[in-house]
């Protein structure tokens, strides 16, 4: 038996879907059951490209999430990618910092990184800087961190100027608050 791959990754079998891995895309796939499970093949090499166990009921979608993952994107590849587009030391110090912050889900992290820095190249050296500096990152934090000094580049900038001090003056009347003694009155 045959079914065709939609576009989400799925094939239909008894009322219900499964997972195929997403390089079969709208193509077309063998299958059989073999005791409870459906076997899903690839008709031009005639292997196994997916198991599942049979579900009973209708309307249910049984996945592997690994279908939508792209299983030849290895860790060193994106770690080197990283390396040159932002070189060594930056890049190991970025590395680093998303290993520690998201361990579960440090690939999909380096990946999404490395897709934001392409995006808003060139990214400066100075920012970077900036984003190894941070106690935790995120792809996310990163998108979020370079869209908003792409907006507004003279963020970097004044980040590095000293703090502006307020005027000699405007902070007595807070001071002399702050200093003055509280007396609880008891009822």
């Amino acid at each position: 038996m045959t079914r065709k791959v939609d576009k989400t990754g799925l094939i239909s079998y008894q009322s219900n879907k499964y997972s195929v891995p997403m390089a079969y895309q709208q193509a077309t796939v063998g299958i059989r059951v073999e005791g409870e499970y459906l076997i899903i093949l690839d008709l031009e090499k005639d292997n196994e490209i997916a198991r599942h166990p049979l579900t009973s009921g209708h309307g249910k979608v049984i996945k592997n999430n690994h279908h939508y993952r792209d299983p030849a994107q290895r860790i060193e590849q994106l770690e080197h990618t990283l390396r040159e587009l932002v070189g060594q030391a930056q890049a190991d110090a970025l590395a680093a910092l998303l290993k520690q912050s998201e361990p579960k889900i440090y690939k999909d992290q380096l990946a999404g990184v490395i897709q934001e820095i392409k995006k808003h190249q060139p990214v400066t050296a100075e920012l970077l800087d900036k984003l190894c500096q941070r106690p935790r990152l995120s792809a996310t934090q990163v998108r979020d961190i370079l869209d908003a000094y792409q907006a507004h580049p003279e963020r970097l900038s004044l980040a590095e100027e000293t703090p502006v001090q307020a005027p000699e003056g405007q902070l007595d009347a807070y001071r002399a608050l702050s200093t003055q003694e509280v007396s609880h009155v008891s009822h």
